[in-house]
Parts: C-alpha cells; sequence; structure tokens
C-alpha cells in the first residue's frame, strides 16, 4: 500500500488537523497498534516513527505532508522544529514514542 496517499475509502484515516496534543496521541495509538500488528491493512497513518535517539531527538514522518519532522528533547521537554513548541502533535507523538520506548529498553 502507498501510504503517501490516503485512501478516501478508508475509515480510520486519522489527519493532522488542528495540531493539537491530542491529535498526536491518536497518530501514535494508531501507529504503535500498526506495528504491532494490531492495525487493519489498509488503515493510514499519518506520523511514523523514522529515528529515535533516547533524550534527545526523534525524527518522525508526516506522511500527509510528505516531510520528516524533527523533533528535539531541551532537558525533558520536546520541541518541534516545524512547529516550534512542545505543544503539537509532533511534540506529543514525540512524547508517547519517548515514553513507550524508553520502557521498554
Amino acid at each position: 500500500m502507498d501510504r503517501s496517499k490516503p485512501n478516501n475509502n478508508d475509515n480510520n484515516i486519522i489527519e493532522v488537523k488542528n495540531n493539537i496534543l491530542e491529535e498526536g496521541i491518536e497518530c501514535f495509538t494508531h501507529w504503535l497498534s500498526a506495528e504491532e500488528g494490531n492495525s487493519e491493512k489498509n488503515s493510514y497513518i499519518q506520523l511514523t516513527l523514522k529515528i529515535f535517539e533516547k533524550d534527545n531527538r526523534i525524527l518522525i514522518h508526516d506522511y500527509f505532508q510528505n516531510i520528516d519532522i524533527e523533533v528535539k528533547f531541551d532537558n525533558g521537554v520536546p520541541v518541534c522544529t516545524l512547529c516550534k513548541t512542545a505543544e503539537c502533535a509532533h511534540a506529543e507523538f514525540a512524547i508517547c514514542t519517548e515514553q513507550n520506548l524508553s520502557s521498554s529498553l
């Protein structure tokens, strides 16, 4: 499946529309479920993890915008280099990633 374009027939499309923290949580949950094989094959995933550097930075790919987004951690606080804030969907996706992957290491 080409994940670079959403499937309009798919009811599971998660699109970051308002760029709020809740959307980051939803995107992370959807991505993690797909990574664990628990998601439907045709589910569209907007944000995916590309690079994870514990306590340093996380690189996320946004398939809807087709760009890579870096989130850097400064004293434990994520800052999205695209949005220039800690309160966007990308920063929350990074927080969820940090919490989930750090606990499994």
